[in-house]
């Protein structure tokens, strides 16, 4: 077995200069420079040639499991003082004794504290002397267990005193592990100044704790994924209770805040056989119903209180409204800094147009959307759908669901100002911005209004109509190849086809037609009324319609709706147990309120 060897890393190997005759000083560890290449004498590692040097390094070669045989040179004499020898075994140093006597370290120059570093190394203990316990950080576990033993220890006992060690505690030969490099105090492996601070022993270090990619642990959602909602909804008619609808559909508990007189849309005919308005059902399901008369200082006070209580409160006035009656967001966020106060106008908060009256029918006016709905006369059609109404309550639902993702983050409430104005006019930005392309924003002249007949409405020879819509050259040809007219094929955007067009459908009913087309893939649909389109099979495997009216327009895997419940019978319905759960109002203060006519 070859001799261990300490290498040092990053030297040079330059010849040793010659020791001078005479006693020596033992100098604070400094690096050496190796033996000259090819006769590099035998080391050993730096704890084991420190350990005891008064009996020539015996209890170094019993910690590494060598004997004495197996290292080179002389065998070390005892009780020899002075004259000349082998080298005793130090650190980096070949295997021997030192001659002579020893003398004290040179006392090192003073720098500042931050450059210092760790204190000068003690000398090694004359024969005779005090036992110390000499310590050292080194890294290593087998040099933690040295520098552990104290003076007259063996090596293949347990330690006097434990200290913290990584690895196993067995110390193995030298030949056997990857070799170390001596280290000088202070300095890192890599030969960096490691600054400490003073004291007698530097402190270890705990190996930094084992760091992994892991994915975060998200709470597994139980139940509809609103529940922890708490919203109160002062709008009225369409837009407010369309959005306040999705929001119950999704498990938040939606406190319908009406008049003692009730929500408008009460009245609209027609009526079920218990009186309830077909157009209330249909936007107040799932609801509870609170009447407030916010006329009254009492009624205005219940509503201040409760928006202490809730995450949500929209609604519908015009601007200025909340703010006469003393109930807008100042005073409700004063109270609840992290309200959400949602706010669905016809034409926002701010602007001209701000405090004027109005509906859908004038909101798509003045977005520009009825001028893009025409008949082939080029009159204006009136529309069947209240898209102004319904965008506006999408945007608020989106603009509610944002400041409480915000209020997550900061803790802060905030006012939603949402408008159906707005909201119309920024799902027409494709017209807007062709228009200002050079497009004239035209009835019947754009593309998918009338401009091209390969999207369009057309006539069957039973009354009915049938819808047209294969923009793409693949649905095209498809629609070309089954009506076995090939040389369409070049025509789909060219205005003079519609008459042909026409022409074609007007020779079957729809019903003939959609056995013909339904299946192709050329975007082709038959044109349904409302009782075709309750028995239509898509709709039945979804599920689009309950008893309760239409379902949510959202699915979700696992399922995050409740099932709807009735719409509250009467305004009020609920008003004595929601205030007595909210605000812990007692009997006799619901019959007080009732009787001034706060409470409805």
């Amino acid at each position: 077995m070859p001799p261990p060897q300490l290498h040092r890393a990053n030297a040079r190997a330059q010849p040793r200069e010659p020791r001078p005759a005479g006693p020596r000083r033992l100098l604070p560890a400094q690096p050496r420079d190796p033996a000259p290449r090819g006769q590099q004498a035998d080391l050993l590692p730096a704890p084991a040639a420190g350990l005891h040097r008064a009996r020539g390094g015996a209890r170094a070669r019993r910690a590494l499991g060598l004997r004495r045989g197996d290292l080179e040179g002389p065998a070390p004499r005892r009780g020899r003082r002075g004259g000349a020898g082998p080298a005793a075994p130090g650190r980096g140093r070949p295997l021997g004794r030192r001659r002579g006597p020893r003398l004290p370290p040179r006392p090192a120059p003073r720098q500042p504290g931050h450059a210092r570093g760790p204190p000068a190394p003690r000398p090694a203990r004359r024969r005779g002397a005090p036992e110390r316990h000499r310590r050292r950080a080194l890294p290593g576990p087998e040099r933690r267990h040295l520098w552990s033993l104290r003076p007259g220890q063996a090596a293949g006992r347990a330690p006097l005193r434990r200290r913290w060690r990584a690895g196993p505690r067995r110390v193995e030969p030298r030949s056997a592990r990857a070799p170390l490099r001596p280290l000088l105090r202070g300095h890192d492996p890599g030969g960096h100044v490691q600054p400490r601070a003073r004291g007698r022993e530097p402190a270890r270090r705990r190996p930094p704790p084992r760091l992994e990619r892991r994915a975060p642990r998200r709470p597994r959602l139980r139940g509809p994924v609103l529940s922890d909602l708490l919203v109160l909804d002062l709008t009225t008619y369409l837009p407010g209770p369309f959005a306040t609808q999705l929001l119950a559909d999704f498990g938040a508990r939606v406190v319908k805040v009406e008049s003692p007189r009730g929500d408008p849309t009460r009245h609209l005919p027609p009526h079920d056989a218990e009186g309830v308005a077909a157009s209330f059902q249909a936007l107040n399901t799932s609801k509870e119903s609170l009447a407030l008369d916010l006329k009254t200082e009492a009624g205005r006070d219940l509503l201040l209180r409760l928006s202490e209580r809730v995450d949500v409160l929209c609604e519908g006035f015009r601007p200025g409204v909340m703010e006469r009656l003393g109930v807008g967001p100042e005073p409700c966020l004063a109270r609840n800094p992290r309200l959400i106060y949602a706010r669905l106008t016809g034409y926002g908060q701010t602007g001209p147009y701000a405090e004027k009256a109005g509906h859908d029918l004038t909101y798509q006016a003045y977005a520009g959307a009825l001028s893009l709905n025409t008949d082939r006369a080029g009159f204006p059609c009136l529309p069947g759908v209240q898209s102004a109404d319904l965008l506006g309550g999408l945007t608020l639902v989106v603009g509610v669901l944002t400041a409480l993702r915000a209020r997550d983050r900061d803790g802060q409430g905030r006012v939603v100002d949402a408008s159906m104005l707005d909201a119309l006019t920024a799902a027409q930005a494709i017209h807007t911005l062709n228009h200002r392309a050079g497009l004239a924003a035209r009835a019947r002249s754009l593309p998918l209004n009338g401009g091209f007949p390969c999207y369009d409405l057309y006539a069957t020879s039973c009354g009915g109509h049938v819808a047209l819509a294969a923009l793409e050259p693949k649905f095209w040809g498809a629609f070309c190849d089954v009506v076995d007219r090939p040389d369409w094929i070049d025509r789909a955007f060219d205005p003079s086809l519609r008459p042909e067009l026409d022409a074609l459908f007007a020779e079957r009913s729809r019903d003939e037609w959609r056995v013909i087309l339904e299946n192709v893939e050329c975007c082709f649909a038959p044109v349904l009324d409302t009782e075709e389109t309750l028995a239509d099979d898509h709709h039945a495997a979804r599920g689009s319609f309950g008893e309760q009216g239409v379902a949510p327009p959202l699915r979700f895997d696992p399922p995050g709706r409740v099932p709807r419940r009735p719409a509250p019978r009467r305004p009020g319905e609920q008003g004595r147990a929601l205030l007595g759960e909210l605000l812990e109002l007692g009997e006799d203060e619901l019959d007080t309120l009732e009787g001034s006519g706060a409470l409805g």
